[in-house]
């Protein structure tokens, strides 16, 4: 099998797909609550947020094998050629998996708003953040530090933000107040698999960490985490009572047991496992959370 598709293949984790799922199903449920259904255009924006995590992952891959380990390629061998062989091949591969997404979000764009400007600069700016994404992991180290403003923004914007206002738009062609802010609490949610990440990284890196000894960085984290789960609870709830959206709406409240129970359970167990598996499932719930909320909406 070639190398470029062994290679597109291995980048196909399915758990790292339900967070930019979520925010098109969240924009397609609230298209089809105001009476727009397009079933193709769903299937169409679905299979292009694949293809932008998919072209993440293989950057992460990158980053990980010839950036993070570059020390090990130094080594004039056959393997380190073959190497290099498998580093350009990634490469092409980034490259092209990134035309392809920027080359079919514009024919969406094309094909379901006649071209329209804003459809074009949400398309542009999604192709501009995934770019800057992929510069990053193809020439810096993947290192243990504190968030960035940058990294915050970035899967603000990518993974609940604009994937929600794209999918909404480019099946009404327009916006309104609450679709902006349920978009933007798709995004806040995002950041809570960012911090416990964050939280995963600090336990790697200081081993004296337990449940009697939290550095004050790491409790500090943990209780933004239950801040960020309580605005954007209250602030969906919001948006469900002033936009006079179905109550049912509010399903999405039974979520909550386990958002605080996988901050608690990284509270009381900092472990590098236990937090790893909270990830997992605060993806998962992070995805039930719109669901719930896009088939309150449809009842």
């Amino acid at each position: 099998m070639p190398v470029a598709i062994n290679l597109f293949l291995s980048a196909i984790r399915p758990i790292t797909f339900f967070l930019p799922c979520a925010a098109i199903i969240l924009g397609a449920g609230l298209s089809a609550y105001s009476g727009v259904v397009d079933g193709p255009l769903f299937v169409s924006l679905l299979t292009l947020a694949l293809l932008a995590q998919i072209t993440i992952n293989l950057g992460d891959d990158y980053q990980r094998a010839f950036i993070t380990s570059a020390a090990v390629l130094n080594q004039q061998s056959q393997s380190s050629q073959k190497q290099m062989h498998v580093r350009y091949q990634m490469l092409r591969l980034i490259l092209g998996c990134f035309i392809l997404f920027s080359i079919g979000i514009i024919i969406l764009c094309k094909m379901s708003t006649d071209g329209s400007f804003i459809a074009y600069g949400l398309a542009g700016l999604c192709a501009m953040i995934l770019l800057m994404i992929l510069r990053i992991k193809t020439r810096q180290a993947s290192v243990s530090k504190p968030i960035s403003i940058a990294a915050i923004m970035a899967n603000i914007l990518l993974l609940g933000f604009l994937p929600t206002l794209v999918s909404y738009y480019l099946h009404t062609s327009k916006f309104n107040y609450s679709v902006v802010g349920l978009a933007f609490c798709a995004g806040l949610l995002v950041l809570s698999v960012l911090f416990t990440g964050n939280l995963k990284q600090q336990i790697t890196k200081d081993a004296g960490i337990n449940s009697e000894n939290l550095t004050p960085a790491f409790r500090l984290l943990l209780n933004v985490l239950l801040v960020l789960i309580a605005v954007v609870f209250s602030f969906t709830l919001a948006i469900i009572y002033f936009a006079e959206l179905p109550l049912f709406s509010g399903l999405f409240i039974f979520t909550l047991p386990s958002f605080v129970g996988s901050i608690m359970t990284v509270k009381h167990l900092p472990e590098e496992d236990v937090t790893q598996t909270q990830i997992s499932k605060l993806i998962f719930t992070c995805f039930a959370f719109w669901i719930l909320f896009v088939i309150g909406l449809m009842l």
